[in-house]
């Protein structure tokens, strides 16, 4: 009896197909995973950049500005370091700012009481030394009383506490320093006059006073007033001849006439409002000079190198009060100095 094969069973068909499908599925799993893991980083960043906030838009600077005034001059040395009083010369230290402004202005550290400054001519085309001279003016005694008038009945502004109006020759800051006194630079040694610039000077009807209430105007330079009360003035004292008097119309500015120089400071007012008063002072500059700020103290920079008398003047009417000090500038260091004024004697206010 011969014995026959059985016949090939069909089950292998389907085993292939399954284990063909099982591949395929582990091979997209492979890929989605690589492809996770690729585009986690991206997700990511982009989340982050999502959540960043923007950037804060800088805030605009603020110019903080008085009534009718010019911009405050901020002090750029900080509170100054003053030599003692009496020393003849500041002492000299390599301090001076890095790139003080070539041919920068004569000014004061300071705006003046009122908040107005004496308009001083720069001084141009010269070299920068990065020099600066720095120091205070102090008033030494006590200042003959300052003359008092009751308020008028006519008075257009706020009247003060008590009702009594003052003149403003003495006006002193907390630490004695003695504003509106001019510090002239005298060179020592031959030296050819700076080349000034042409400011304004300008003189400014404000909360019932004219300010500055001390300025210089040297020869050349132009002058003017202005109002900003909303009211009529008429000036006086302004020409040579004392009965001229120039109009000044609410809320206008004039250029005003030039005057020669005088020895002695002139006082401007108002005819129609006689508490509008300032002293104008008509002189050559003397090489150079600057006006003390509120507290008594000036700031000068880029000096030109050499030996000078800094001599201090004070002006209360026709009356002068003087001090001088000896220093020595050098390229690229500070100055710091006090000059010291005696208060003139009590009798001698019959004179302002």
């Amino acid at each position: 009896m011969t014995l026959q094969p059985p016949p090939r069973s069909g089950v292998n068909g389907p085993l292939w197909l399954i284990a063909f499908s099982l591949l395929t599925i582990a091979i997209c799993l492979v890929f989605m995973v690589i492809d996770k893991q690729i585009g986690a980083p991206k997700e990511a960043s982009r989340a982050e950049t999502k959540i960043q906030d923007p950037p804060a838009a800088p805030r605009p600077e603020r110019l903080r500005l008085n009534p009718g005034s010019s911009p405050r001059r901020a002090d750029p040395f900080g509170d100054l370091a003053l030599s003692q009083t009496g020393a003849t010369t500041g002492s000299a230290a390599p301090d001076a700012p890095p790139n003080p402004t070539p041919g920068f202005l004569l000014t004061s550290a300071g705006p003046l009481p009122g908040g107005y400054l004496p308009a001083l001519p720069r001084i141009i085309g010269q070299p920068n030394y990065r020099t600066v001279v720095k120091g205070r003016v102090i008033l030494k005694g006590t200042p003959p009383p300052e003359k008092e008038t009751p308020v008028p009945a006519d008075y257009p502004c706020p009247p003060p506490e008590p009702p009594v109006l003052k003149t403003r020759f003495f006006v002193l800051g907390t630490n004695g320093g003695l504003a509106n006194t001019i510090v002239y630079f005298s060179p020592r040694e031959t030296k050819s006059p700076p080349q000034l610039s042409n400011e304004t000077n300008e003189l400014v009807f404000t909360d019932c006073r004219l300010e500055p209430a001390f300025s210089i105007v040297v020869p050349g330079q132009s002058w003017r007033a202005r109002d900003t009360l909303g009211l009529n003035h008429e000036m006086e004292g302004v020409t040579s001849n004392p009965q001229d008097t120039i109009e000044i119309a609410a809320g206008s500015s004039v250029l005003l006439p030039s005057r020669v120089a005088s020895k002695t400071p002139v006082t401007v007012k108002c005819k129609l409002h006689p508490w509008e008063t300032a002293q104008v002072g008509f002189a050559a500059p003397r090489f150079m000079f600057t006006i003390t700020d509120r507290k008594g103290e000036f700031s000068v920079t880029n000096v030109p190198p050499g030996e000078y008398d800094l001599d201090a003047t004070h002006w209360s009417g026709t009356v002068a009060q003087t001090s001088s000090q000896r220093i020595s500038v050098r390229p690229g260091r500070t100055n710091s100095v006090d000059l010291v004024i005696q208060a003139p004697a009590t009798e001698t206010a019959a004179q302002f």
